[in-house]
């Protein structure tokens, strides 16, 4: 019988995988931003003018959705790799709930916003100003548990949800 508890954190998953199966929807598309350093599951992509299959980081586009499934991503090698690379097959979610990574600290029914030049997730209370230089991810909201600094946390996002930047 255990007697104590060892471990007081729960695991809160990993960036880029669905954290829940409601209403998760996502399309495959190729990989093609201009820097290729910013190809980094669950962050946003964009789609490329022109090319009705192609997604990228800051592309020239409309709101594609997030680059997700880390597992699936192909590597060129079998060293450690921090992005995943451009001209190849990727999963873009559409709408469900994610384990995203957050640039700082964030509460739950906090607005998600996507910096407009790297594709990172943001967040701000609904009553306040949106970041600088951020877009409002469609529906983007913090749920799952707040989170107290930069790091794993859980959204929900909707392509058909608001991108009203307040309340």
């Amino acid at each position: 019988m255990q007697s104590s508890i060892s471990n007081n954190f729960l695991s809160t998953g990993i960036p880029g995988e669905f954290s829940r199966s409601y209403n998760q929807m996502s399309r495959g598309a190729i990989l093609n931003s201009a820097v290729e350093a910013n190809n980094i599951v669950g962050r946003v992509v964009l789609t490329v003018d022109g090319n009705d299959f192609e997604v990228g980081v800051a592309a020239d586009g409309n709101f594609a959705g997030v680059l997700i499934s880390p597992k699936t991503a192909i590597r060129q090698t079998l060293e450690a790799q921090a992005f995943v690379s451009n001209d190849i097959q990727v999963e873009v979610a559409e709408s469900g709930y994610l384990f995203v990574s957050l640039t700082a600290a964030a509460k739950n029914g906090d607005f998600v916003y996507f910096s407009d030049t790297d594709g990172s997730l943001a967040t701000a209370a609904p009553a306040t100003t949106a970041p600088a230089g951020h877009s409002r991810l469609p529906g983007g909201l913090v749920k799952g548990l707040n989170v107290s600094g930069a790091g794993t946390g859980e959204i929900y996002f909707d392509m058909t949800g608001s991108v009203a930047k307040t309340a």
